[in-house]
């Protein structure tokens, strides 16, 4: 569709067989198991460098950028940096920060969550082949590939369970059916709409197979939601009152 960065592009296609050459994943490339019973390390204020780097395996010329979303106190909200990316899909990244910080790495259009933190080195893997055939129609159910992300250095473990892990730790997925559940409640009664949400969510993180310090971080962004949503709740009352009474957005 042209040369436009974001023009949709098509790689990898076969025309000798059905089947794709084989997938060489590097020696770098393992699931490392986990100790159930270890907690995260106690937080610290602890200024430093933080390096993350990795490969895209099977990458091709012209995939674009990789771009990196931190979240953390001194970068603004939105605020991005771009990634150095060789032509062997290699990429690498480093900038300073007081503790550990959660972020996100986009490459071609999908969102890769790391955890960096000062002193350390985060190292991951994407494994496009295998993220498109579970995409596909027609491939899901064929032989996997390997797994669509590798971890390797800090929290590697960790970092490897939170990228296979399917529960939600949102409080409130679909804001329009929320609105549409509260209309006409006071304060009160929307907080007690939520809270029970939360419950369950808690809930099947305590049930989940998984170690402690990854149930820890679950929870945290599943408290992280809902505490966001109460103190939110004096905003979320005037919405659904506008949107019921069909008052123009401009005018909320």
């Amino acid at each position: 569709e042209g040369n436009d960065p974001r023009a949709f592009r098509i790689w990898g296609i076969q025309l000798q067989g059905n089947k794709l050459p084989p997938l060489a994943l590097p020696e770098e490339a393992i699931v490392h198991q986990p100790d159930m019973n270890a907690s995260l390390p106690e937080p610290q204020l602890k200024y430093g460098k933080a390096v993350l780097k990795g490969r895209v395996l099977d990458y091709q010329e012209g995939m674009g950028k990789a771009t990196v979303f931190l979240a953390h106190a001194t970068k603004m909200i939105g605020a991005s940096e771009n990634a150095n990316i060789n032509d062997k899909g290699e990429f690498f990244f480093e900038t300073n920060i007081t503790g550990v910080t959660p972020g996100k790495l986009e490459f071609n259009n999908r969102d890769f969550d790391f955890l960096i933190a000062p002193g350390e080195e985060t190292e991951i893997i994407i494994n496009f082949r295998e993220w498109s055939r579970q995409q596909s129609r027609f491939h899901r159910d064929s032989p996997s590939y390997g797994e669509r992300i590798y971890y390797k250095g800090y929290l590697a473990s960790v970092q490897q369970e939170l990228a296979a892990n399917k529960i939600q730790t949102n409080v409130v997925r679909n804001h329009e059916k929320m609105l549409a559940d509260v209309g006409g409640m006071i304060v009160e009664e929307v907080t007690n709409y939520l809270l029970p949400k939360h419950q369950e969510i808690s809930q099947k993180i305590a049930e989940a197979p998984v170690s402690r310090a990854c149930k820890e971080v679950l929870q945290a962004e599943a408290d992280l939601s809902a505490a966001d949503l109460i103190c939110s709740v004096s905003r979320i009352i005037p919405q659904e009152n506008a949107i019921r009474r069909s008052i123009p957005r401009d005018e909320w």
